[in-house]
């Protein structure tokens, strides 16, 4: 039978459960007394509000979730493609320390003796030398390639030959910049790094005995944010003892002056393809 709201009394209305089908009311506390249609039409109207409000939610609350299905299904179809990778790969060497003490007296040696030792890089390859300490660090050289190739993904075999010099850099030296042309890979063999602690810097930008390197790609940094791993354009690190760096020759990059007494020795190479027209 119809319900007529101006005969039903409020107590009746809030006594019905919410569930109901036809006014759908909470139960709560009898505020009016029956027969009062201002309050039942402000009930009614209070009930239209709280409909919608509640209708919001439960609709935001499945988008929201189909949005997150949806989103982890684009996350889990991305593939990434690495565009034009630079690898620079470090390795500190095991039994450095005591290869070392007998490396910096050879390079010491040959520089009492031969004129601008580091200058004279190409008339000369110290990997020619029969040396035990020179023979060990060619071995781990080779070792060093091998990894390389294999990070990037070189499925074939191939042959190569080492071409190396000695670098003395004492109190003021330094490496302009540059790279090694002609050749596949090159790097650095740190022998003797001195601790530049002790140095009264009179700048902030000054960087001792480090060894800078930097994007390939002029002014690829101009359109990076913040976080962006493009965003620097340079990469400085201090090298230690036993530490082999090697990277693209193609790679510009340059050595910060040596500001102790103590010289900075290492020895410098290019990895170089013995039949390179094959590997193109």
């Amino acid at each position: 039978m119809p319900i007529d709201p101006g005969k039903v009394g409020f107590k009746f209305l809030l006594k019905r459960n919410f569930a109901d089908p036809i006014w759908g009311l909470t139960s709560g506390h009898v505020v009016h007394k029956a027969g009062n249609k201002n309050c039942l039409n402000l009930t009614l109207r209070r009930y239209i509000v709280v409909s919608k409000v509640v209708n919001f939610w439960l609709l935001r609350a499945r988008y929201q979730n189909e949005s997150q299905i949806m989103s982890d299904q684009i996350s889990a179809g991305v593939t990434v493609h690495n565009l034009w990778p630079t690898q620079l790969t470090r390795t500190n060497l095991p039994g450095a320390e005591h290869a070392n003490m007998v490396l910096k007296k050879l390079i010491v040696d040959q520089d009492a003796v031969q004129e601008d030792v580091t200058g004279q890089y190409l008339s000369q390859n110290l990997m020619a030398l029969e040396h035990p300490a020179i023979k060990w660090l060619a071995t781990c050289i080779d070792r060093a390639v091998l990894d390389y190739s294999r990070i990037s993904n070189i499925d074939y075999s191939f042959e190569w030959h080492v071409q190396a010099w000695p670098n003395v850099n004492v109190n003021g030296d330094y490496h302009n910049l540059h790279n090694h042309p002609h050749s596949w890979l090159s790097g650095t063999y740190y022998v003797n790094v001195p601790d530049q602690s002790a140095v009264k810097m009179h700048r902030t930008d000054l960087n001792p005995a480090e060894i800078s390197f930097f994007d390939p790609r002029p002014q690829a940094n101009m359109n990076a944010v913040k976080g962006d791993g493009q965003c620097n354009p340079e990469f400085r690190t201090l090298p230690k003892n036993g530490d082999l760096l090697l990277w693209p020759s193609f790679l510009h990059h340059l050595v910060h002056p040596n500001l102790v007494d103590d010289p900075r020795i290492s020895i410098s190479f290019n990895v170089i393809f013995k039949n390179p027209t094959s590997h193109f």
